[in-house]
């Protein structure tokens, strides 16, 4: 899962994909990453006019490619961009990429707070 910023990528409003199976368009916003010869189409999770999240194939080729969105038949320049077989990701509070990160303490299917100072994970807890 990635996240791109930038201005004009979506809609005003916000728009989520809201049903499986999920698609590689949603409202306008579609992306694409080339890696060698192969193209691959990104799975939309959201869009928004300032930022996308989408989710990138496994079946990505790994090395250096680019990357390319398209709202609403206008596509972006393209951007480089490196595919690496696995790397660790952590989701910030603030959406930005700094701050705080974004851990939920599992509880239960219906009880996953987020993890603070207030709602501390204790030892052997199962953490998402």
């Amino acid at each position: 899962m990635f996240i791109l910023f930038g201005t004009g990528m979506g809609p005003a409003s916000l728009v989520q994909a809201s049903s499986l199976p999920f698609l590689t368009q949603l409202a306008g916003t579609s992306i694409k990453v080339t890696v060698g010869s192969t193209t691959v189409d990104c799975i939309m999770i959201y869009t928004l006019d300032l930022q996308v999240v989408a989710v990138l194939p496994s079946s990505t080729p790994i090395g250096t490619g680019t990357i390319r969105l398209t709202y609403n038949g206008e596509a972006s320049n393209s951007f480089p961009i490196q595919v690496v077989q696995r790397s660790l990701g952590v989701f910030s509070r603030n959406q930005a990429g700094s701050g705080p990160s974004i851990i939920q303490n599992f509880n239960s299917e219906a009880n996953q707070p987020i993890n603070s100072i207030l709602t501390a994970a204790i030892p052997g807890q199962t953490e998402g």
